[in-house]
């Protein structure tokens, strides 16, 4: 070590503990020059490395002359040497090593100091002095490191710690009690470094500073400043200091606020915060600040004060959310004082302010409502209470009339509050009291009747009774009915609500009679039952007017079964005897049928139509004279045929036409069901007879078309053909139009004669529906095309048979022109069918005219030879017919050959199939000089 040179060792010493022998990098603050919410932050460990680097600096100081590094090590040994006793002093160590540390401490004093005298103007002394303050500070020489820090301020009021600086000075200064000097401080920081950490803490200090001095205003203003900040952040919302705040960010808020309502106190009170304000405008922290100042006179006891105070927020800021609670905390203050005068008048006037019927109320949110409305239930009941007991010491109906108010408005208010329906007959006392009957009686029965059970729902619903007495004294007689009727409700509401209190009324036999004229069925119905299941009652003419109304009341209420059997045990007790009698066992009969009926159509609409219709069977069975009993069958009957029972249906319907042979209302209906059950079972004789007979009943010649239309098939399916060819002939005659179903049915009629081989028939009729057809004109369609085409090419067919029943013999000329001639007419026949356009017939017309010319053709080559001709002149004459016989065959193959190409048109039937047959027989050999007829056979082919 000695052999090493001083330079190269500090200089490895400063590079070795650039990370832990100095923290000037940290920019460490003055610490303990008195007690501060700054924490400073000291070494972070005592280390070995540290104290052998004191070693070696304390020797490199002493060994070396004045050289470059000497200022460098100077200022690193204090350093270090105030590490040490700042680790000493933050762990509280003592003991023998108290004595080393104290010299520590000295002599990093006595470094600092000795850099100071030897560079005197070094840029960075205000590091020094600094760190020589915090030096003096852990010495205790406070005095010292003020001079040190006034040096700073003076020499160095850029250095980067001059807001530490002086913020230690005034927390100095403050402790000393030279707040003027501390104001200052504390000022410098708040006026020019406002984004250092401390400003908010400097102007804390700043407005205690300036309290101190009785500069209230000033402190005002400077923690209004320091309120401003809390907003901006956040930390205060409408409702005053945030829940998120931590609880010593609330206590800086809360002493801040304190000092501020010390402030407001020493000068005018309340009265000097809209001043304050005035050039402010309106913060958040305003009502803090009302309530803190009223805070305080209430721990004063200053109860007049804080009262007012609260007051003025609620005056200045009605529409505030928080002036309900600054009036609850004025009141408080009243009580608290006992400033009794002042009470009552304080919570009416909370309650006409703040109510449910106030502007301010509507204004406000839920959640903000439900924190009022705990201090609006509780003030109104006391002031019910309150003005009630006034009423009844005075006994003055004016005094119940003001207590009423109270309670009304409570009602109003708080309809669902869990005390409303006691409130409700205390209501109803008041306005008994006040001579208001009428108001009252609806009262006490809203508070016995509306309302779960309570205390005072008997009470009230016998005071209900009483209070129709005193009415009833009253009343006038027009009046005397009505009244009379709600005062037998009343008592029977009474007794069914409240049986066992000592009040009740027995119940007369006739309250079930009126219920059920009042339509009151329910009630009625239970009532009647009181008296049939009482077996202590034996009159019969009870039992029987209990169970007619019981039925009547089940009835009306829809509980059709409990009806029936009330009506057989009605009709059971009605004497049999006696025109009365009779009439209303008549009438309760029509009833019981009608609860059958009823609940059959329950089951009806629910879609069950087979139990449905069994229960309308049932009116049958269980009423039979009943007037009803034919309108239920016809609806089981319905109900069947939807379900597609024939069977049960067609029963029914012709047992009623069998027991109601004079009824025409449903005579109609009932062949018209019958008509269509025959038709789905293929009773279509017994179907058409009941088509006929509905064609009786149609009101409209379209009606009586279609339904003859419609018996004509009946007979038709039925198999009886003649009683459908009838018909059809009948509705040719007389239904010309529709056009399209006149030319079906002589479609139908000809094709009946057709069936029966009756040619002349069948031939009229087709001539018929020819004709018809033609004079269709617009209305002619494809199906009459169709049906006119077949007629016409079925009547061509004799015109043909007929032109090839002529044989070529001898005379051959006359022969053959008796056979041209006829041949014409069959051709000019297929050409009308042609006409038509119709492509089966089209087709056929086409085949069988090829065929003609082609039976012309063989016809010559078949016809009778000359006699006595030699074999020479046999081949002559051959050959001579052969050509006589070649156009027409030639014709023949090109009318073939024009069907067969119609399969290029997507036709190809039966006649194209034989077309191609005829063509495919020719043989062009024969024909080879004919090369015209050659190539069309191949053609074909």
């Amino acid at each position: 070590m000695k052999n090493v040179p001083i330079k190269i060792i500090l200089l490895l010493l400063i590079i070795s503990l650039s990370a832990c022998g100095s923290n000037e990098k940290k920019e460490l603050t003055v610490e303990d020059l008195t007690s501060s919410p700054i924490d400073y932050p000291h070494a972070d460990s005592v280390t070995p490395e540290r104290l052998h680097a004191i070693e070696h600096y304390q020797t490199y100081l002493q060994k070396t002359e004045f050289k470059t590094y000497y200022g460098e090590a100077l200022r690193r040994v204090a350093d270090l040497e105030l590490e040490e006793s700042e680790e000493h002093h933050a762990k509280g160590e003592g003991g023998a090593d108290e004595a080393a540390i104290a010299a520590i401490k000295l002599s990093s004093i006595e470094h600092y100091n000795t850099y100071l005298r030897t560079y005197p103007g070094h840029e960075k002394n205000d590091l020094i002095l600094y760190q020589l303050a915090k030096a003096y500070s852990l010495t205790g020489e406070m005095d010292k490191a003020m001079q040190a820090m006034d040096t700073i301020v003076k020499d160095y009021p850029q250095s980067r710690h001059i807001d530490e600086v002086q913020f230690r000075r005034g927390e100095i200064l403050f402790v000393n009690r030279d707040y003027a000097q501390a104001e200052k401080a504390y000022g410098n920081i708040s006026t020019q470094y406002q984004q250092s950490p401390l400003y908010e803490k400097a102007l804390y200090k700043l407005g205690w500073s300036q309290f101190k001095q009785s500069h209230y205003r000033q402190t005002l203003q400077t923690y209004l400043s320091l309120l401003d900040i809390k907003v901006a952040e956040k930390k205060i919302d409408q409702y005053g200091i945030a829940d998120s705040v931590s609880n010593s960010e609330k206590d800086f808020i809360i002493d801040s606020l304190r000092v501020t309502s010390l402030s407001l106190s020493y000068l005018d009170g309340y009265r000097s915060i809209q001043p304050t304000f005035k050039d402010r405008g309106v913060k958040l922290h305003l009502p803090l600040i009302y309530e803190q100042l009223g805070k305080l006179y209430s721990s004063k006891e200053r109860y007049n004060d804080a009262a007012d105070t609260f007051m003025a927020f609620t005056r200045k800021y009605p529409d505030s959310v928080l002036a309900p609670s600054f009036h609850s905390q004025a009141l408080q203050a009243y009580i608290d004082g006992k400033v009794n005068d002042r009470v009552l008048a304080s919570k009416i006037l909370y309650v006409n302010n703040y109510g449910v019927t106030t502007k301010f109320w509507a204004q406000q949110t839920p959640e903000d409502q439900n924190k009022i409305r705990p201090n609006l239930i509780r003030h109104i009941r006391e002031l019910s209470f309150h003005f009630h007991a006034l009423a009844r010491k005075s006994k003055k109906q004016k005094d119940f009339k003001i207590a009423a108010s109270w309670y009304r408005k409570y009602l109003s208010s708080f309809p669902q509050d869990k005390e409303a329906a006691y409130m409700n007959f205390l209501f109803a006392e008041a306005l008994y009291d006040a001579g208001l009957y009428s108001r009252a009686l609806v009262e006490y029965e809203k508070s016995a009747y509306q309302y779960p059970v309570h205390k005072k729902s008997a009470e009230a619903a016998y005071a209900a009774l009483l209070t129709y007495n005193t009415l009833l004294k009253q009343a006038k007689p027009h009046q005397l009915a009505q009244l009379k009727q709600r005062s037998l409700n009343s008592s029977i509401r009474f007794s069914n609500t409240f049986p066992d209190d000592k009040h009740a009324p027995a119940v007369i036999s006739k309250t079930a009679e009126n219920l059920l004229q009042a339509k009151n069925y329910t009630l009625a119905a239970e009532f009647a039952k009181r008296i049939i299941d009482n077996k202590k009652i034996k009159q019969a003419n009870l039992q029987r007017t209990a169970w007619i109304v019981y039925a009547h009341a089940q009835y009306e209420l829809a509980q059709y079964s409990e009806a029936e059997n009330a009506y057989a045990a009605a009709i059971s007790r009605v004497p049999s005897s006696g025109r009365s009698n009779v009439r209303l066992r008549t009438e309760l009969t029509d009833k019981l049928a009608a609860s059958i009926y009823k609940q059959a159509e329950i089951f009806r609409n629910k879609g069950d139509n087979n139990l449905a219709a069994f229960h309308f069977l049932r009116v049958g069975k269980s009423a039979p004279s009943s007037s009803i009993r034919i309108t239920a069958e016809y609806d089981a009957a319905t109900l069947y045929m939807e379900t597609k029972d024939w069977k049960k249906s067609t029963g029914i319907l012709e047992g009623m036409r069998r027991t109601f042979p004079k009824n025409t209302q449903y005579a109609q209906g009932i062949s018209s069901k019958l008509a269509l059950a025959y038709t789905q079972m293929g009773n279509f004789d017994k179907a058409a007879r009941e088509i006929n007979i509905l064609s009786a009943y149609a009101k409209t010649p379209e009606d009586r078309r279609k339904l003859m239309w419609q018996a004509a098939e009946m007979y038709a399916k039925a198999g009886q053909p003649r009683k459908a060819n009838d018909l059809y002939i009948k509705y040719s005659s007389k239904y010309p139009r529709p056009f399209i179903q006149s030319i079906e049915a002589h479609h139908k009629i000809s094709e009946y004669y057709k069936e029966r081989n009756s040619v002349k028939q069948r031939n009229l009729w087709l001539n018929k529906l020819i004709t018809l057809e033609k004079r269709g004109k617009q209305q002619r369609s494809d199906r009459s095309r169709y049906l006119a085409a077949n007629a016409t090419f079925e009547l061509a067919q004799p015109t043909i048979r007929y032109y090839k029943q002529v044989k070529l013999n001898i005379p051959l000329k006359k022969n053959l022109r008796i056979k041209k001639q006829r041949m014409e007419k069959s051709i000019n026949a297929l050409k009308q069918v042609m006409n038509y356009k119709v492509a089966e017939f089209s087709t056929a017309s086409t085949y069988n005219m090829g065929e003609i010319y082609n039976h012309l053709a063989q016809a010559l080559l078949d016809s009778q030879k000359p006699k006595g001709l030699s074999a020479d002149e046999l081949e002559q004459y051959e050959v001579l017919l052969e050509e006589q016989a070649y156009p027409f065959e030639e014709k023949a193959i090109k009318i073939h050959s024009s069907n067969v190409k119609r399969t290029q048109q997507n036709i190809y039937d039966e006649w194209i199939k034989k077309s191609m047959k005829v063509l495919q027989s020719f043989q062009p050999v024969r024909y080879a000089k004919y090369e015209k007829v050659e190539s069309y056979v191949l053609i074909t082919r």
